[in-house]
């Protein structure tokens, strides 16, 4: 892959992560790190804490809006890539949340776990509805074949006529 591609494939999955910040309910209260005594050496500008957390929040809301928005436009998908994405995201968060200071208080972290567990829950239904339509095409599926393969010899016979 180029360079500037890999560059322009983050930049669309920022984009993307922007819109998942929007709908997710109360979340329990996230455990992060305790607080470290040690403090920035001298001369380094003091960066936010939480700002790591919110970059992988905001990356994994994107991402789950997209694979939802794929599912409802129902457009061919590759559900390995998104499984691969959704857990580089996972690990991401992880690492961001081992080296943040508490953040217990910080109400943009919990607004964005808060929005990003309303799109999960968004993307669960998806799915679920995706998978059960999956499952109805296999059985319609699965008993043409049998139907076809049959000559009637050992098939059982229904409607009360056997009685």
């Amino acid at each position: 892959m180029e360079p500037h591609e890999d560059a322009g494939a983050e930049a669309s999955e920022e984009s993307r992560a922007s819109d998942i910040n929007r709908a997710l309910p109360a979340v329990a209260e996230p455990q992060f790190a305790a607080p470290t005594s040690a403090s920035p050496p001298k001369g380094s500008r003091s960066v936010d804490p939480a700002v790591g957390v919110l970059r992988a929040l905001k990356r994994l809301e994107d991402l789950i809006d997209e694979e939802t928005a794929t599912l409802q436009a129902r457009q061919p998908m590759d559900f390995n890539d998104f499984t691969r994405r959704k857990s580089r995201g996972l690990l991401e968060l992880i690492r961001a949340t081992r080296t943040a200071r508490d953040l217990r208080g910080d109400p943009r972290v919990a607004a964005r776990l808060t929005g990003l567990r309303a799109r999960l829950e968004k993307n669960c239904a998806v799915l679920q509805m995706h998978f059960e339509a999956v499952r109805e095409v296999s059985v319609i599926i699965t008993n043409a074949i049998r139907e076809a393969e049959s000559d009637g010899t050992y098939s059982f016979v229904t409607g009360g006529q056997g009685k």
